[in-house]
């Protein structure tokens, strides 16, 4: 029999369809919208005017993988902050952990913010078996990976000996060896660098053994990425990190990747900033906004920070050691035999510290400068800006100038004094909330079927316990925000009034591009024969790793 759900009285949010808070009847059969039910038999809820959006799709957030369980053993003191056991009712597993929280707990609390879809945006190729197990552990989403390839040895050598035409085959034989969803670069050259305590400052600066530049590496992967036709365009992370005056950089590679056609820069907030030392730190987000709006061709997130303690991840190694001569809290680097590396450490952003307020501020600065919303989208690059739980809040500012007031009173003065944030009086409608949360990410990734509420897409639905005039009062958006009233999965209910009801398990979403693999594979039998440390037979992920696989057709 037909799975059949109405959601009656919703006031739906759908900017990919075009309705901007129409109240109507939505209708799923079988997890996939429809134009409207003739059959019996259908379950029926009353949304009461609420407002409704198609599920939450998060483009950019740590949630799976080697780094991340190393994090989880790191910092035991964060898994006691947040304990949940097992809910009878429900069936819920247990769970713990705060910023890194284990795999059933981010399932829950991603459905109960409205949730539906989360990609995970850096999987090491050789932790890729990992990466599945916990993707696949993970109830209640849809997920997927990027695969790291921008400091991949042998890439690097194809660009270094003028073979530039085996990089496409190359990615894509690691996107189906990995079971990936697109590719991703990390401090393109500045990884490799760091195997010999080295990093790379500017994109013309040639990387240790290889004398290949940033510049390269980022247009060598951009254009495979183009040529193989995925879903996503290649995945930035740009290089210096963190660093006070890497807006000079950032401003260039931008150019760059522009120039060039298409490109997603990740967690821009991290590379906008100005000042040459910590003592003169300041926001360049307006110039690094303008920038971007130049080229249609590039998108971007936020990697909002907050306030609180958190733990940042990532596979720039030398942003990670870095930051551990700073704050000088426990910590872990390490490397993965010629393809990435990373660190882990503590952090606690502190509202009383001038950097930070500088930091907080610059992340809203991109998102009320870059005028498209579908352009610019809301992450924290969590846990690195913060967990994934406030965005909830992160909403809240981006709608309302007042509660941004109210939180510049509390913050350190350089947030009003290097930044521009003062001045802008720009407010997010709830259209453009849901663009910057679900529309425009899932349009981004190229997931075709996510993102909107019309028929055919997935039944992935949201109800928030709000009104449309809570938008005016910026303690009832947050509150409605945070919980959902009604989150639906494939059809099925998961959350009723903020609480997790059953534990629908969710798909894993990969991509399977057409290439040539007669151009790489004597190569490739010859590189692991010669300099890896297990055979191309067990790097590969299986398709047991994959227990409900999804894929999303190149473009």
């Amino acid at each position: 029999m037909a799975r059949i759900l109405i959601i009656r009285n919703a006031c739906v949010y759908d900017p990919l369809a075009g309705i901007d808070g129409e109240v109507m009847d939505l209708c799923s059969r079988d997890g996939r919208m429809i134009d409207d039910v003739k059959g019996r038999d259908a379950v029926e809820l009353d949304a009461g005017g609420r407002v409704t959006m198609a599920g939450g799709v998060d483009i950019h957030s740590h949630i799976a993988g080697s780094k991340v369980n190393r994090a989880r053993c790191l910092r035991p003191e964060d898994s006691s902050r947040l304990v949940r056991g097992r809910d009878p009712v429900a069936g819920m597993g247990a769970g713990s952990g705060l910023t890194v929280p284990s795999t059933r707990l981010t399932g829950a609390l991603y459905a109960e913010m409205g949730y539906t879809t989360v990609i995970e945006p850096a999987m090491a190729p050789l932790k890729g078996r990992h990466t599945h197990e916990e993707l696949a552990d993970t109830p209640l989403l849809d997920t997927g990976a990027l695969v790291l390839a921008g400091n991949n040895h042998r890439l690097l050598g194809y660009i270094r000996d003028g073979q530039e035409e085996l990089v496409a085959p190359w990615c894509a034989w690691l996107i189906h060896a990995t079971r990936a969803l697109g590719l991703k670069v990390v401090n393109p050259a500045g990884n490799a660098a760091w195997e010999w305590a080295k990093n790379v400052n500017a994109l013309d600066e040639p990387t240790p053994h290889f004398d290949v530049t940033a510049a390269e590496v980022l247009t060598n992967l951009q254009n495979a990425a183009a040529a193989l036709k995925l879903p996503h365009p290649v995945h930035v992370h740009l290089n210096n990190l963190g660093i006070p005056g890497n807006a000079d950089i950032t401003i260039e590679s931008l150019r760059l990747l522009g120039r060039n056609g298409q490109a997603h820069v990740t967690h821009l907030q991290f590379h906008t900033y100005g000042g040459g030392s910590w003592k003169d730190f300041s926001s360049r987000a307006e110039e690094v906004a303008r920038e971007l709006s130049r080229h249609p061709g590039l998108t971007t997130d936020l990697g909002q920070v907050m306030f609180g303690d958190t733990t940042t991840l990532t596979a720039d190694g030398p942003a990670e050691w870095h930051l551990g001569r700073i704050n000088h809290l426990k910590w872990v680097n390490a490397d993965v035999e010629r393809e990435t590396g990373g660190g882990i450490i503590p952090y606690v952003y502190r509202s009383t510290s001038g950097v930070n307020a500088v930091q907080w501020a610059a992340g809203l600065e991109l998102a009320l400068l870059i005028d498209d919303p579908w352009r610019v989208f809301l992450t924290t690059d969590a846990p690195n800006g913060c967990p994934f739980t406030r965005y909830p809040e992160i909403m809240t500012l981006l709608a309302s100038r007042k509660a941004r007031e109210q939180a510049l009173d509390d913050v350190h003065e350089r947030a009003s004094s290097a930044t521009t944030l003062p001045s802008l009086d720009r407010e997010y409608s709830l259209s453009e909330l849901a663009i910057v949360t679900r529309a425009g990410t899932a349009k981004r990734l190229g997931l075709g079927t996510k993102g909107g509420l019309g028929p055919g897409m997935d039944a992935d639905i949201a109800v928030y316990d709000i009104l449309p005039d809570y938008v005016d009062d910026p303690k009832k958006l947050c509150q409605g925000l945070t919980r959902a009233f009604l989150t639906v999965k494939g059809g099925e209910v998961v959350v009723r009034d903020g609480r997790v009801v059953t534990t629908a398990a969710g798909s894993t979403l990969f991509t399977r591009p057409r290439y040539d693999d007669d151009a790489v594979r004597e190569d490739r039998a010859a590189f692991f024969r010669d300099h890896n440390t297990i055979t191309e037979a067990n790097y590969a992920v299986q398709d047991d790793y994959l227990p409900r696989p999804r894929e999303v057709p190149c473009c």
